[in-house]
Protein backbone atom coordinates (compact mmCIF):
# COMPACT_ATOMS: atom_id res chain seq x y z
CA UNK A 1 0.00 0.00 0.00
CA UNK A 2 2.96 2.15 1.19
CA UNK A 3 4.10 1.96 -3.08
CA UNK A 4 0.70 3.17 -3.98
CA UNK A 5 0.51 6.08 -2.31
CA UNK A 6 3.84 7.12 -2.99
CA UNK A 7 3.43 6.57 -6.55
CA UNK A 8 0.27 8.73 -6.67
CA UNK A 9 2.03 11.51 -4.54
CA UNK A 10 5.07 11.63 -7.18
CA UNK A 11 2.21 11.83 -10.04
CA UNK A 12 0.85 14.75 -8.34
CA UNK A 13 4.01 16.37 -7.77
CA UNK A 14 5.90 16.36 -10.93
CA UNK A 15 2.40 16.73 -12.98
CA UNK A 16 2.37 20.48 -14.30
CA UNK A 17 -0.03 22.86 -12.62
CA UNK A 18 -3.76 21.16 -13.12
CA UNK A 19 -4.52 23.31 -16.57
CA UNK A 20 -4.44 26.47 -14.65
CA UNK A 21 -5.05 29.21 -17.04
CA UNK A 22 -3.19 32.03 -16.90
CA UNK A 23 -4.80 35.82 -16.01
CA UNK A 24 -4.40 38.33 -18.86
CA UNK A 25 -2.10 40.03 -16.54
CA UNK A 26 -0.12 37.25 -15.65
CA UNK A 27 0.29 36.69 -19.81
CA UNK A 28 1.89 40.30 -19.68
CA UNK A 29 -0.87 41.78 -21.41
CA UNK A 30 -1.25 45.66 -20.52
CA UNK A 31 -4.11 47.07 -21.91
CA UNK A 32 -4.05 50.72 -23.25
CA UNK A 33 -6.94 52.48 -22.04
CA UNK A 34 -7.37 55.89 -23.27
CA UNK A 35 -10.23 58.25 -22.12
CA UNK A 36 -11.77 59.99 -25.39
CA UNK A 37 -13.12 63.60 -24.44
CA UNK A 38 -13.31 65.09 -27.78
CA UNK A 39 -14.25 63.58 -30.82
CA UNK A 40 -15.29 64.79 -34.84
CA UNK A 41 -18.13 62.96 -35.80
CA UNK A 42 -18.81 63.03 -39.18
CA UNK A 43 -20.93 60.39 -40.45
CA UNK A 44 -23.58 57.90 -38.19
CA UNK A 45 -24.57 54.80 -39.24
CA UNK A 46 -27.63 52.26 -37.98
CA UNK A 47 -30.40 50.14 -39.07
CA UNK A 48 -33.08 47.96 -36.83
CA UNK A 49 -31.33 45.14 -37.17
CA UNK A 50 -27.59 46.46 -35.82
CA UNK A 51 -26.32 49.18 -32.51
CA UNK A 52 -25.24 52.39 -34.04
CA UNK A 53 -21.86 53.55 -35.04
CA UNK A 54 -20.59 56.97 -35.07
CA UNK A 55 -17.70 57.24 -37.67
CA UNK A 56 -14.77 60.20 -37.06
CA UNK A 57 -11.27 61.79 -36.03
CA UNK A 58 -10.13 61.93 -32.87
CA UNK A 59 -7.31 64.15 -32.10
CA UNK A 60 -3.99 62.55 -31.03
CA UNK A 61 -0.88 64.99 -30.40
CA UNK A 62 -0.63 67.22 -34.21
CA UNK A 63 -2.96 64.70 -36.27
CA UNK A 64 -6.30 62.92 -36.57
CA UNK A 65 -6.50 59.31 -36.30
CA UNK A 66 -9.71 58.02 -37.78
CA UNK A 67 -12.21 55.87 -34.93
CA UNK A 68 -15.39 54.06 -35.07
CA UNK A 69 -17.07 53.83 -31.64
CA UNK A 70 -19.87 51.14 -31.87
CA UNK A 71 -23.04 52.24 -29.14
CA UNK A 72 -26.48 50.95 -27.72
CA UNK A 73 -29.47 52.65 -29.29
CA UNK A 74 -29.67 54.38 -25.51
CA UNK A 75 -25.99 55.24 -25.76
CA UNK A 76 -26.77 57.20 -28.38
CA UNK A 77 -29.26 59.33 -27.48
CA UNK A 78 -27.68 59.98 -24.24
CA UNK A 79 -24.40 61.35 -25.96
CA UNK A 80 -26.46 63.28 -28.51
CA UNK A 81 -28.84 65.17 -25.95
CA UNK A 82 -25.44 66.07 -24.02
CA UNK A 83 -24.03 67.56 -26.93
CA UNK A 84 -26.22 70.79 -26.97
CA UNK A 85 -28.20 72.02 -29.31
CA UNK A 86 -26.37 70.16 -31.83
CA UNK A 87 -27.02 66.84 -30.61
CA UNK A 88 -30.86 67.78 -30.39
CA UNK A 89 -31.26 68.52 -33.96
CA UNK A 90 -29.23 65.38 -34.65
CA UNK A 91 -31.42 62.96 -32.70
CA UNK A 92 -34.69 64.72 -33.84
CA UNK A 93 -33.56 63.43 -37.65
CA UNK A 94 -32.87 60.38 -36.66
CA UNK A 95 -36.52 60.07 -35.14
CA UNK A 96 -38.14 61.34 -38.34
CA UNK A 97 -35.79 58.98 -40.27
CA UNK A 98 -36.96 55.97 -37.80
CA UNK A 99 -40.83 57.26 -38.02
CA UNK A 100 -40.69 57.16 -42.51
CA UNK A 101 -40.48 53.74 -43.34
CA UNK A 102 -39.50 54.38 -46.87
CA UNK A 103 -36.04 55.84 -45.30
CA UNK A 104 -33.32 53.57 -47.33
CA UNK A 105 -31.24 51.15 -44.72
CA UNK A 106 -29.07 51.35 -42.81
CA UNK A 107 -29.76 54.64 -42.32
CA UNK A 108 -26.68 57.40 -42.67
CA UNK A 109 -26.10 60.84 -41.34
CA UNK A 110 -23.73 62.41 -42.79
CA UNK A 111 -23.42 65.24 -39.98
CA UNK A 112 -21.02 67.64 -41.97
CA UNK A 113 -23.48 67.65 -45.07
CA UNK A 114 -26.80 67.54 -43.18
CA UNK A 115 -26.15 69.97 -40.27
CA UNK A 116 -22.69 72.04 -41.76
CA UNK A 117 -19.91 72.53 -39.78
CA UNK A 118 -20.81 74.04 -36.28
Amino acid sequence: MDDFIQHIHRQETTRPAARKRLSPAEEGYKPNYKTISKVQVEDIVFDDKTTPSLFGKQKSGSRYTRITIGLEFSELNQLLMASGDLGVQISNAIKKRLANPASAKPLVIDIKAEFGNR
